[in-house]
């Protein structure tokens, strides 16, 4: 579909992928005691190390993650304006990007709607 309501869902590898990856560091920013590390195997092991040297990089990044991914967001409305987007596909895209960042953005980037003659 093309055009005004153009949208593109992300792909379920990214989808799944940052989901758990931005669940887990904010669990791991302001709730360690839950995560439960011996079941990640090497991610948990990682994610132990982080808590236990760098827990105030976890937790102010983790906001920091948020912040980037609502500049993005708001980045998708004049976007989806250059490229004629509009109505609840504008909004999908706002909200998809600000859940998952590039990699819903860049799917709204490479779109290049057909010029009408």
């Amino acid at each position: 579909m093309a055009g005004k309501n153009y949208f593109k869902v992300a792909h379920p590898f990214w989808i799944v992928t940052i989901g758990f990856g931005i669940t887990l560091t904010g669990f791991a920013a302001y709730r360690p005691d839950l995560v439960p590390y011996h079941y990640l195997g090497p991610l948990g092991t990682l994610t132990k190390y982080l808590v236990d040297n760098h827990s105030v990089a976890l937790s102010r990044g983790f906001p920091i993650i948020w912040i980037i991914h609502g500049v993005e967001a708001i980045l998708t409305l004049p976007v989806c304006s250059m490229k004629g987007i509009g109505g609840s596909a504008r909004i999908k895209w706002f909200l998809q990007t600000f859940a998952l960042g590039i990699a819903s953005f860049y799917n709204l980037l490479v779109y290049h709607p057909r010029k009408l003659k």
